[in-house]
């Protein structure tokens, strides 16, 4: 006999692990951001270097960054492919959510507060 409290349906199954992949997603977008911004900042600190030397790692950096596919155009088209994925993964969890809708209050500053109204399975906002 199996009890009732540990039976998921399909559909339980399926949500917990599109939540499981949403929340991936928002991982790798945060991830691929922080290296274009890594990518930036070192490109701006070698631009800098290679005006005050008669060597240029620019070139070599840049062909690095190609050969192991971080150049910041690819890092941009995989975060605009992660965010449509991402995009469609929300839309499916929509889609399955029976959603349990909360009340509650959140801290704009130390003197007031904002009521907001969110899923408590999925998050989404109301």
């Amino acid at each position: 006999m199996t009890d009732s409290s540990t039976h998921y349906s399909a559909e339980d199954t399926t949500l917990t692990l599109l939540l499981h992949i949403r929340k991936n997603i928002k991982h790798k977008i945060d991830s691929v951001n922080d290296m274009i911004q890594s990518n930036d900042q070192l490109m701006n600190h070698i631009y800098h270097y290679s005006s005050n030397k008669s060597a240029n790692p620019l070139e070599e950096y840049s062909q690095l960054c190609n050969e192991c596919n971080c150049s910041s155009e690819q890092l941009n088209k995989q975060i605009l492919s992660l965010t449509t994925y991402l995009h469609q993964i929300n839309n499916q969890i929509n889609t399955l959510c029976v959603h349990d809708w909360v009340t509650d209050y959140i801290d704009i500053d130390v003197e007031q507060s904002m009521e907001i109204t969110y899923c408590s399975i999925c998050e989404k906002n109301k």
